[in-house]
């Protein structure tokens, strides 16, 4: 690893950050936008347009240009943590597991044979 560049960090929102980097999908592969614990610290409008962004990435997605958005955050109502996966082209989404705060207690909900 240490034969490897250096990895780039920037200073950016959430949603210009996406918005630069999801312009284009790469060719032959699957990109992937993965965030952990994010959302108790953006607005119901950020949120909104996170989901507008992730949405609209999903829609340019083909074969050849596939999209998976991972997250783990509370849902809704601060129940449960969710690990989630939504994948383009064929826009699904599941719910693959379960946890507390911490994550001291996972529950996967996923059947491996489906993915």
């Amino acid at each position: 690893m240490a034969a490897m560049p250096p990895i780039a960090v920037t200073a950016e929102d959430a949603c210009g950050w996406l918005r630069e980097n999801l312009r284009e999908l790469a060719t032959g592969r699957i990109t992937v936008v993965y965030h952990s614990i994010v959302w108790p610290y953006l607005s119901a409008v950020e949120r909104a347009e996170f989901r507008e962004i992730m949405v609209g990435a999903g829609r340019s997605a083909d074969r050849d240009h596939r999209l998976a958005w991972v997250s783990l955050e509370p849902s809704e109502n601060y129940g449960p943590i969710r690990l989630t996966c939504r994948m383009w082209p064929q826009d699904r989404c599941e719910v693959l597991a379960e946890t507390n705060p911490h994550g001291e207690a996972v529950r996967w909900l996923a059947d491996p044979a489906r993915w």
